[in-house]
């Protein structure tokens, strides 16, 4: 880093920060929107359309939102905008396994780099999605304590064969609406009243539990930490979409049996529970027990 300006952290929506960190006015963090259409309306979330509004409108929608990534000209534009107050710049952004988010960053910067030949932009592709929120917030951190772009960066991908996301779906609907799951898969889970429990991890989703009903939901969250956590100390995020009191107590639960160096509430945006539908309860999380 030149000089002695902070680095400025660039990201995209997806990541689904906490809300009291997001809306902080915080000139060195960038958080470029992701696009939800309804009923062929395009919002911006998080500009034109908050998380609360998202989900309490999808529970009355008869298909389910399409949704699409920032542009490069986008993250060009945030680029550039992190030029004024820095010389280097760390963007973090969506897995590239779900998006074409990273290939529009990194085309961003390009473009911006043109125009920018004295500031250095580092793109990151951080294999997750709400789990890159995590990431945004220790990147923030080292950026406050003076640290260069190289060690954010070095730290940032140190971290991201550590962070898992873990959640339960109330439904399958959506899901199946968009093509991710078999139809069969869909109506079995709906009939049974089956919740399943997904993880993600370095880019890769996959079933790990079900359980019958919403409170063994939480439960089984909360063992599945026990069992990959045990004593390391614990960076997590409970995020949740519409069910702000299933995340509460998840929060209460997770801070009375884990020791937490950070807890968060937040809630998955809506480019995430456009194809998971509402009802979706989760945590993001890594130990600092795991090496790296």
């Amino acid at each position: 880093m030149q000089g002695n300006k902070r680095v400025s952290i660039v990201t995209d929506s997806a990541a689904s920060l906490p809300a009291q960190l997001a809306d902080e006015s915080d000139e060195y963090l960038h958080v470029i929107p992701h696009q939800v259409v309804i009923n062929g309306t395009t919002y911006r979330e998080g500009l034109d359309l908050s998380p609360e509004e998202f989900y309490e409108t999808l529970r009355k929608l008869k298909r389910p939102p399409a949704t699409s990534g920032p542009s490069p000209e986008q993250f060009a534009r945030a680029f550039e905008s992190a030029s004024t107050v820095s010389d280097s710049v760390v963007c973090l952004v969506l897995s590239s396994k779900f998006s074409m988010t990273y290939d529009s960053a990194v085309l961003g910067a390009r473009e911006a780099s043109e125009e920018l030949p004295g500031t250095h932009i580092e793109v990151i592709d951080t294999e997750s999605a709400t789990g890159s929120g995590l990431m945004v917030i220790e990147a923030l951190r080292l950026s406050e304590q003076g640290r260069s772009a190289d060690e954010i960066a070095q730290r940032t991908r140190e971290l991201v064969p550590r962070v898992k996301v873990i959640a339960t779906l109330d439904t399958l609907y959506y899901l199946q609406k968009g093509g991710r799951v078999p139809v069969l898969a869909h109506l079995g889970t709906s009939l049974l009243q089956v919740k399943p429990i997904f993880e993600m991890y370095r880019g890769e989703v996959r079933t790990i539990a079900k359980v019958r009903t919403a409170k063994r939901a939480k439960g089984k969250l909360v063992d599945l930490l026990h069992e990959d956590v045990g004593e390391g100390r614990l960076h997590a995020a409970v995020l949740q979409g519409n069910v702000p009191e299933e995340a509460q107590e998840l929060e209460e639960r997770i801070a009375s049996e884990f020791d937490c160096a950070e807890l968060y509430v937040g809630t998955f945006s809506p480019v995430i529970g456009a194809h998971t539908g509402p009802g979706l309860l989760g945590v993001s999380y890594w130990s600092e027990s795991e090496t790296a």
